[in-house]
């Protein structure tokens, strides 16, 4: 992963995991075929606001115009977003919460 990443260059966190923990994570079922590559969206404030598999032809598309179309369509809404107020020196940060996943 980190060569690809070096190779690459990608300007955003990428993270990886064994099987299980990212199942849980996506909340996937172990019986539910989910394809990689796997992509969430987290906004400002922690909160999953989207998730794709490998077969969101949309999201993952051959057309990279077309990808960067669609993931800029995701993307932007959230950046023009004001983060929450900012949190209590000291206190954890609160776990991750899931708001609806659009597609």
């Amino acid at each position: 992963m980190k060569q690809f990443i070096a190779e690459f260059q990608l300007p955003y966190t990428v993270g990886e995991s064994d099987n299980a923990e990212a199942r849980r994570f996506m909340g996937f079922p172990e019986m539910q075929m989910a394809y990689v590559p796997w992509l969430v969206i987290i906004d400002r404030n922690g909160q999953i606001r989207h998730q794709f598999t490998g077969t969101d032809r949309h999201v993952f598309s051959d057309d990279t115009g077309l990808q960067e179309k669609h993931l800029r369509g995701y993307v932007g809404p959230l950046l023009a977003e004001k983060a929450g107020a900012p949190k209590a020196a000291g206190k954890a940060a609160p776990p991750l919460k899931r708001a609806p996943v659009k597609k």
